[in-house]
């Protein structure tokens, strides 16, 4: 397994890459994740492996098993919050100390969207001056990583148009991307902090969200 931590804005950025055995997973971890399809299993593995980079980086080393919440979320240690998303080879996660956030974090391969997701993701706004195809993919990952931040406070799914965002031009470094939320139901909506980079071969995004 390759390791890479990120000091984040946002908190500690675990990116690891070829996790061929788990890595520091907590027994009853291993045991629920021996009932799994051999993918969701290579998933789950990688994920909950970069998770625990993360939180020993932030002082949590003898740690109790992280359960799975009914979104498929890790349901962290009191004291922390954290989101994990994996890709191929490439896991993330992003863990922090709980300081009144939640965290969503999202990583993409870089390839060609499919025909016809722009239309699906993007709002009439960001149709209109959102076209490079890395652009779209980027659009895509940060909603993601949106989802994920707001979804514990909102309890719901939350579609792609319900946020609208203004992305930076890309770079390996973690950039400010601009995020609104119109929240379709009414809900206050919570302030966003967003980022974007472009690591190699993949677009990785994360969002921090005020809880309500």
């Amino acid at each position: 397994m390759k390791e890479r931590l990120i000091d984040h804005p946002h908190g500690v950025l675990a990116i690891v890459d070829d996790v061929t055995e788990p890595h520091a997973l907590h027994p009853e971890e291993l045991a629920r994740a021996r009932d799994f399809t051999e993918h969701r299993r290579a998933s789950f593995v990688a994920g909950r492996s970069a998770l625990a980079v993360a939180l020993a980086h932030l002082g949590l080393r003898d740690r109790p098993a992280i359960g799975t919440d009914d979104r498929g979320a890790p349901l962290l240690p009191s004291g922390f919050v954290g989101s994990v998303s994996h890709k191929s080879a490439r896991a993330v996660a992003l863990a922090a100390l709980d300081a009144g956030f939640d965290l969503g974090v999202d990583v993409e391969l870089v390839r060609v969207p499919r025909e016809g997701v722009a239309e699906m993701i993007l709002t009439e706004s960001e149709l209109a001056r959102i076209d490079d195809p890395l652009q779209i993919l980027a659009a895509f990952s940060l909603k993601e990583a949106v989802y994920k931040a707001i979804a514990p406070g909102l309890r719901r799914y939350v579609a792609f148009r319900e946020a609208e965002i203004t992305l930076p031009a890309l770079s390996e470094s973690f950039t400010h991307a601009e995020v609104t939320l119109t929240l379709a139901r009414g809900e206050p909506a919570p302030r966003i902090e967003a980022t974007v980079a472009l690591f190699g071969d993949t677009i990785i995004t994360t969002a921090r969200a005020t809880r309500r």
